[in-house]
C-alpha cells in the first residue's frame, strides 16, 4: 500500500496524555493491525456500554479482531481507505471511507460512506476525534463523491452529537443488523460533500 503523507494538526486533549502533541493522520498498514484492533474493540466496549449487553461487550476477542483488521489491510482489491491517527509514534484512531454499501447508492457512484470512526477512550473530547473526521471527508472528496452516509447505534447520542456539529444530518432510514448474539438497531446520517466543512461550534 503507497503510504501518503498524511496531514498534520495540532490538537489539545482533555488529559495530559494528548496536551500539546501533534496528531499524524495517515493510511493504515498491515503492522498497525494489533493497535486498531484495540482502538476498535474498547470503542465498542466503552462507546456501547449500557447500549449493548455488558457481558457480549466484555467478550470481545481482541485476537480475532486484529486477525480481522490484518487481513483487511492486506488487500489489495479493497475499495475502502483505512486511515489512523497517530499521537506520539501511537495509533489512537481509525477511520474507513469508501463507496456507499447501502441498496438505495445511487448507480453512478456518487455517494460514499464513513464506515467506522473510533478513537482510543483516552482521548475523547480532545480533538483527535475531529481530526480524523476531517481527513476522512477530505478522502470521501478526493474520491470524487459528492455526498456520504454513515451508520449510528441508536442511542448512541454522544456519537449521533458529534456528527450533527459537523454537518451530518438524520436522513430517518433504519437498519437492523443481526449479529447472532446481539442485534444492532442503527439509524443513518447523511452529509453533502460539495460544500466546505462547518464550523465547528
Amino acid at each position: 500500500m503507497r503510504r501518503s503523507a498524511g496531514s498534520r494538526t495540532r490538537v489539545r486533549g482533555g488529559g495530559a496524555v494528548v496536551e500539546r502533541s501533534e496528531v499524524l493522520v495517515r493510511p493504515a498498514e498491515p503492522a498497525d493491525a494489533e493497535a486498531v484492533a484495540r482502538v476498535h474493540t474498547l470503542g465498542w466496549q466503552r462507546g456501547y456500554a449500557g447500549l449493548l449487553p455488558q457481558d457480549y461487550l466484555d467478550a470481545l476477542p481482541l485476537a480475532a479482531a486484529e486477525e480481522r483488521w490484518r487481513t483487511q489491510l492486506r488487500r489489495e482489491d479493497r475499495t475502502t481507505d483505512e486511515l489512523v491517527a497517530v499521537v506520539g509514534g501511537r495509533v489512537r484512531g481509525i477511520a474507513v471511507v469508501g463507496p456507499a454499501a447501502d441498496p438505495d447508492a445511487p448507480a453512478d457512484g456518487s455517494r460514499g460512506e464513513l464506515f467506522v470512526l473510533y478513537v482510543h477512550p483516552e482521548h475523547w473530547g480532545g480533538g483527535l476525534g475531529h481530526a480524523l473526521h476531517e481527513r476522512a471527508l477530505q478522502r470521501l472528496r478526493q474520491r470524487g463523491f459528492t455526498s456520504a452516509t454513515l451508520w449510528v447505534l441508536r442511542g448512541n447520542e454522544r456519537a449521533a452529537r458529534f456528527y450533527r456539529r459537523r454537518g451530518w444530518t438524520d436522513d430517518r432510514l433504519l437498519r437492523t443488523d443481526d449479529r447472532g448474539e446481539v442485534v444492532l438497531h442503527e439509524r443513518r446520517l447523511a452529509r453533502d460533500l460539495s460544500d466546505a466543512p462547518p464550523p465547528r461550534t
